[in-house]
């Protein structure tokens, strides 16, 4: 066992006392209750209520800091928020994605089941679609549905955390089941039933970016937004990997081309021109693992498919005016920028007109001169989150699209997100991220803690996945246009 290894378990093993315990939920339930934008969207403060009294009684006795952050976890899991997170302090987290290392194997995800997508070991001997068994001895379904609790979406359905999980899954697995610098593994060999054990050496997160772009260089070829034609069946497919901006996503991911790319809404000026020009009359928008981004993007996408005009919120909302918490935060930003908000009282908080880094929320947006008038057709699925599902959720409320492919992990009724303020807890040091704005869409929030649900649902075999095969997208241009 590596130094840093040691330190890493001795650290996460750290006993914290019933006194820290307590300080430390006090100032979480008291940071929730007061800014948490949605608190009681998908559970009732009754239910709430009765999950904080259970969480304190757990702090009765000394306890880890891993297992703290355990049940905040499931407390966050409980409220059914995306937006919310708990996170080790930097340092820690630092230590063990860039020292000791994470997983090397990202997975697909079917059927609690656990197949090799990206292989960033040194080993090289797994190839993609090998199906694996164990991990340190454990069997990989359990594992799945243990690691289900600690990716959080908005709302309820277990199978839309699979694609969640996928993108956390090496950096959840040591921390949850133990830092390790070494990982026994127990897989079955492609196309046998012959099982294989083999070692695989724990990478650091640099290592992992430099064996992905070497390894697999076509995950950093497409571009953030495209438009491709197929001209026999007359049909365009309109790819929006993200609603942030090519800079963004460029400081984000670092990669630098992103950077260069068209500004959003002159990609689409051009893209909806070609397609006019082209006279298609039939369209395809990818959404498949767009997380969001800004909101005004989804409005402006949709103004190019509308046939009437449209109001894109109803209601933005915060909880109060001012925060007692952000004492805790040490960044008078928020402070800042609620302060150039104007604000509006309305039964549970505030309703809000102007933050700067959106534009006017309450307007009607008015249709394209070319819009499309075709049928369209958007792929969807477990990582479309955020200001995608705003989108999309405005496309089924005017029943302008056919949706294909998995349940989204955003909600159908809007989101709690915007501006997210991070409030350290002063003995455990951990970091609880807390949504202040909640987005509300003009659609009924009466029981519906779903995503937006596909009319035609399609999921990809390990088989198509290992093949590079597009399912959803070959459904849809087989069988739909």
């Amino acid at each position: 066992m590596s130094k840093t290894e040691k330190e890493t378990i001795q650290d996460l093993g750290n006993l914290l006392t019933s006194n820290q315990l307590k300080e430390d939920f006090s100032l979480l339930r008291s940071s929730f209750e007061e800014g948490h934008a949605g608190l009681y969207v998908h559970r009732n403060k009754t239910e709430i209520d009765t999950k904080f009294d259970e969480f304190s009684i757990k702090l009765d006795s000394p306890t880890t800091l891993l297992d703290f952050y355990k049940l905040i976890a499931e407390f966050i899991d409980f409220i059914a928020d995306g937006h919310t997170a708990v996170n080790f302090d930097t340092k820690l987290g630092n230590h063990i994605q860039n020292e000791v290392g994470i997983f090397p194997i990202k997975p697909s995800l079917i059927n609690e089941r656990f197949y090799v997508y990206r292989d960033f070991s040194e080993d090289e001997s797994i190839v993609v679609g090998t199906e694996i068994l164990k991990i340190n001895g454990k069997s990989v379904n359990e594992i799945i549905k243990n690691l289900l609790s600690f990716v959080f979406i908005d709302g309820f359905g277990t199978e839309r955390k699979y694609r969640l999980l996928e993108k956390n899954f090496s950096r959840l697995f040591p921390l949850i089941y133990g830092v390790k610098s070494v990982f026994d593994i127990e897989y079955r060999v492609l196309r046998s039933q012959k099982t294989k054990e083999v070692k695989l050496n724990a990478i650091t997160v640099k290592k992992v970016k430099e064996t992905h772009e070497k390894r697999f260089p076509e995950d950093f070829s497409d571009s953030l937004y495209s438009l491709t034609f197929n001209s026999d069946l007359n049909v365009a497919v309109l790819k929006i990997k993200t609603f942030n901006s090519g800079k963004t996503m460029s400081k984000f991911t670092g990669i630098k081309k992103y950077a260069k790319e068209d500004k959003f809404a002159r990609f689409l000026k051009k893209a909806f021109r070609r397609i006019e020009e082209e006279k298609i009359e039939k369209l395809i928008i990818d959404l498949r693992g767009n997380s969001g981004g800004r909101e005004n993007y989804g409005a402006l996408l949709y103004s190019y498919l509308t046939t009437c005009d449209f109001q894109y919120f109803d209601v933005v909302s915060l909880r109060k005016k001012r925060y007692d918490f952000f004492k805790t935060t040490n960044n008078n930003m928020y402070k800042v920028i609620l302060g150039l908000v104007r604000k509006e009282k309305i039964n549970h908080g505030y309703k809000i007109h102007n933050p700067f880094f959106i534009p006017p929320l309450y307007k009607i947006h008015k249709k394209k001169k070319n819009a499309v008038t075709g049928d369209v057709f958007a792929l969807i699925d477990g990582g479309s989150f955020s200001a995608a599902c705003e989108f999309l959720t405005t496309c089924h409320r005017f029943q302008r699209v056919k949706f294909v492919g998995e349940e989204t992990r955003g909600a159908y009724i809007g989101n709690n997100s915007g501006l997210m303020v991070n409030v350290s807890l002063p003995n455990s040091k951990l970091v609880l991220r807390i949504p202040l704005f909640r987005f509300i869409m003009p659609v009924s929030q009466e029981d519906n803690h779903r995503g937006i649900k596909p009319d035609y649902e399609i999921k990809a075999s390990i088989e198509d996945i290992s093949k590079g095969k597009d399912t959803a997208l070959e459904y849809v241009l087989r069988n739909l246009v």
